[in-house]
């Protein structure tokens, strides 16, 4: 009888006794010496078998089998690097289904149990992941070239690093942050941005068109120390940001709405708001306590940031002069960005950022 393609795949998948491996592993009081030496040889032998699968249904099956194996790996406690050997071919296997499979359709999703999982039963040919995990699948794809390197990080140490998928994923991303952040500092591309006269990342503190209450007289009022300037006025600014460039506006309550209509007149595009909650703050009669500010984050492009840790939207600090924003959130900016920094109408010099403002 003629062997079809997929016969001819699945002898394949078990070409290298993973299923006599993995039926035979629960009899071992002991690390079997094969063993060992089938683990090393693992990569290669991944490498010859997804070589003949082009099923999701054959690669995921051969997953199976080789999670199975690396459970057994971590149960006996083989040395890290031999580990490593068995978990650099199972995310050589989650790279091929990265490729095979398609991405996740609304109708296919609407059939899947809970959290995006595959209802009981219904294989019907595809392979049973949630969406979560295929989109994991084809992240560890897109970044297969980087396998290499990663394996020679993980043996690299004093002591070797256990790999996995997660810690894959965050190495690549790594990479990327080091790169960018490497792009953005070089001289001669800062030289060029000076030229063009644009910034990677501007906090924006605009004196907006409001009067200053003199406590001691309310409710009478008297013009700002500063000038100020009306929403037109502001809405015509150039704001002098990069193709790809960070950008906060400082607003309070009153001037919300208006925040928002400049971000639109400037054709950036509005992501999140960070807040500066304050000791204490001015209150309105009849209504609540004043007691923060808001640093609407926009965007030019696809700017990255260098880190995310420690990067919450909420922060408190204590106030300054009038107007003058806490050092706490230029220190967070320095760290998550990188590049050329402008602060414009600077109430102060800052460190890290060119100043544009009457007052620096």
């Amino acid at each position: 009888m003629k062997s079809t393609p997929i016969s001819q795949s699945r002898q394949a998948a078990s070409s290298f006794d993973l299923v006599t491996l993995a039926e035979q592993i629960s009899h071992h009081l002991n690390v079997p010496r094969s063993f060992i030496q089938t683990a090393q040889e693992f990569p290669k032998k991944v490498d010859a078998a997804l070589a003949m699968l082009t099923s999701v249904v054959d690669v995921t099956d051969l997953l199976a089998k080789t999670a199975a194996i690396e459970q057994y790996a971590h149960r006996v406690k083989v040395d890290t690097e031999t580990g490593n050997c068995i978990t650099y071919g199972r995310l050589r296997i989650e790279a091929k289904l990265g490729e095979l499979m398609p991405a996740q359709t609304a109708k296919e999703s609407g059939a899947r149990g809970g959290r995006g999982h595959p209802k009981k039963g219904s294989r019907g040919g595809k392979a049973p992941f949630c969406e979560e995990t295929r989109t994991t699948y084809r992240k560890v794809k897109a970044s297969e070239g980087k396998l290499d390197d990663y394996h020679k990080a993980a043996v690299s140490g004093p002591e070797p690093a256990e790999m996995s998928t997660a810690g894959f994923i965050r190495f690549v991303q790594a990479e990327k942050r080091a790169a960018k952040e490497a792009d953005l500092e070089d001289v001669s591309a800062k030289k060029a941005k000076a030229v063009k006269g644009v910034y990677d990342v501007l906090v924006i503190d605009p004196p907006w068109p409001m009067q200053k209450i003199e406590r001691d007289c309310r409710p009478n009022q008297v013009a700002m120390d500063y000038p100020t300037m009306t929403e037109e006025e502001l809405a015509g600014l150039k704001i002098p940001a990069a193709k790809d460039a960070h950008v906060w506006l400082w607003t309070t309550h009153r001037f919300l709405p208006m925040a928002l209509r400049l971000l639109e007149a400037w054709k950036l595009k509005y992501v999140c708001t960070f807040v500066w909650y304050k000791p204490g703050g001015f209150q309105p009669i009849g209504l609540p306590q004043y007691n923060c500010e808001f640093a609407l984050y926009a965007r030019r492009g696809t700017p990255q940031f260098l880190d995310t840790k420690g990067l919450p939207l909420c922060f408190r600090a204590g106030r300054g002069k009038h107007s003058e924003k806490p050092e706490e959130f230029y220190d967070t900016i320095r760290r998550v960005t990188g590049g050329r920094r402008l602060d414009m109408f600077s109430r102060r010099s800052i460190s890290g950022f060119d100043a544009w403002g009457d007052e620096a």
